[in-house]
Parts: structure tokens; C-alpha cells; sequence
């Protein structure tokens, strides 16, 4: 019998779970959160969906475009600057 379809096996799920998340692994936490969009999305109607996935786009469009925008590179350099300064390094070794 394969380990994992054993009832012991799946009775524990939670406790592994609860365990990925207290040492800071949350990727069963992701898996969990895109298995049940994965369902509710055939619940939940199409034009709805559609507004939910364009407003996530958009979102994850916004808080990425932050940190990789040309215009930010002064603000990068100072937080570099800055890092380096806490890390009483050479501003050479952190570039």
C-alpha cells in the first residue's frame, strides 16, 4: 500500500500542515489558497471571475512594477547606500 493513501497519512495532513506554516514554508498555504479559487471559480460566474483575475493582474502589475521602474533606480541606490552604511561596508562590496 502507497504511504500516501494510507488513512494515517491523510488523518495527519493538518498536523503537516500546521508544521510547513510554523517553520515558515508557505507554500502548502498557496497550494491550499489556489486549490479552492480552483473550485470556487466553477461556482462563481464567469463575468465575476473575470473582474476578480483583471483586479489581481492589476494588482501584482502594480507592486511589481515598483521595485523593476527606472525611475526608482535613486531610490534603490539610497536604500543600498543606506544598507551598506548599516552593514559598515564599502559601498563597492554591496554594488
Amino acid at each position: 500500500v502507497e504511504i500516501r493513501a494510507s488513512t494515517a497519512w491523510k488523518l495527519s495532513a493538518p498536523l503537516r500542515w500546521l508544521i510547513h506554516l510554523s517553520k515558515g514554508n508557505v507554500t502548502p498555504l498557496w497550494n491550499g489558497i489556489k486549490f479552492i479559487s480552483s473550485r470556487a471559480s466553477k461556482l462563481i460566474p464567469t463575468p465575476l471571475c473575470k473582474l476578480v483575475d483583471t483586479s489581481w493582474s492589476k494588482l501584482m502589475n502594480l507592486t511589481a512594477v515598483a521595485p523593476h521602474s527606472s525611475m526608482n533606480q535613486g531610490t534603490i541606490a539610497d536604500i543600498v547606500k543606506e544598507r551598506c552604511e548599516m552593514m559598515q561596508q564599502p559601498l563597492t562590496i554591496c554594488l
